[in-house]
C-alpha cells in the first residue's frame, strides 16, 4: 500500500499493477527514463573498483541484467516506496551486478583492494544505506533528470494536448521557440505561458517531502 504522500510515479505504477498492459506501460516508460542514472551509475561503479576499460557489449550487459533484477524487485513488492530512498535502492542493484560481472570475468575469482568497499556496503545494511544514497555528480545529475521525467509522467494528464507538445519541444526536445511557434501555429506569449504553467506544477511536486527526500544530499 502507497504512503499518503507517496506519488502516482511510474515506479507506483509498477508496485501497485499487475503484469499486464498497464504495467508493460510502466515498464517501458521506467526503461526510458531510469536508463541514463543506470547507465552512469554501472560506468561509475566499474571505475570506482579499477575496471573503467570495459567494452560497451559488457556494460550494456550489466545494464540488462540490472533491469532485470529491478523488474523482479517490483513484481516481488522488494522496493517499499517511501520507506526509503529509491536512488540508494537502485545504487545497490546495480553494485550487485558490477560485483557479479567482475567475479564471473575474473577466473582467480579474486576481488581487488578498490572493491573491498564496495562489497562491505553490499553486505552491510546499516553503512550500505548511507554509502549508496551519495550518488556522484553525474549520477545525480542524471537521476534529477529522472524524477522530473518521473513527475511530468504524472501530471502530464492535468494539461491539453497544445500544452504538453510545447513543454516537451522546449525544455525536453530544447527547441527555439520561433520554431516552436511556426510548427504550432500560435504566439510566443502562448508558447512561453504553456511553458511556465508546467515549469511551475513540476516545481511543487518536487517540493513535496518525498521528492525532497530524493534529491537531498
Amino acid at each position: 500500500m502507497k504512503c499518503p504522500d507517496t506519488p502516482n510515479s511510474v515506479i507506483a505504477g509498477l508496485m501497485n499493477s499487475r503484469i499486464n498492459s498497464h504495467w508493460q506501460s510502466s515498464w517501458n516508460r521506467f526503461f526510458e527514463i531510469y536508463y541514463p542514472v543506470v547507465q552512469a551509475m554501472t560506468r561509475n561503479s566499474l571505475k570506482r573498483i579499477g575496471w573503467d576499460s570495459i567494452p560497451e557489449n559488457e556494460i550494456d550487459d550489466i545494464m540488462t541484467k540490472t533491469f532485470m533484477s529491478l523488474m523482479k524487485a517490483f513484481e516481488d513488492a522488494t522496493f517499499q516506496q517511501g520507506k526509503y530512498k529509491f536512488r540508494g535502492f537502485l545504487k545497490r542493484i546495480v553494485s550487485r551486478r558490477v560485483i557479479d560481472f567482475v567475479r564471473a570475468s575474473n577466473r582467480k575469482r579474486t576481488i581487488s583492494v578498490e572493491a573491498i568497499e564496495l562489497v562491505d556496503a553490499l553486505e552491510s545494511k546499516e553503512r550500505g544505506e548511507k554509502f549508496f544514497e551519495s550518488l556522484e555528480s553525474d549520477e545525480a545529475t542524471a537521476y534529477r533528470k529522472s524524477v522530473v521525467l518521473d513527475v511530468w509522467e504524472d501530471i502530464r494528464r492535468s494539461f491539453s494536448p497544445e500544452t504538453c507538445h510545447a513543454f516537451e519541444m522546449a525544455v525536453l526536445e530544447e527547441r527555439p521557440i520561433k520554431e516552436i511557434c511556426a510548427e504550432l501555429n500560435v504566439e510566443r506569449s502562448r508558447v512561453d505561458k504553456s511553458i511556465h504553467r508546467i515549469v511551475k506544477k513540476i516545481r511543487e511536486e518536487i517540493g513535496k517531502d518525498y521528492y525532497k527526500k530524493e534529491l537531498s544530499k
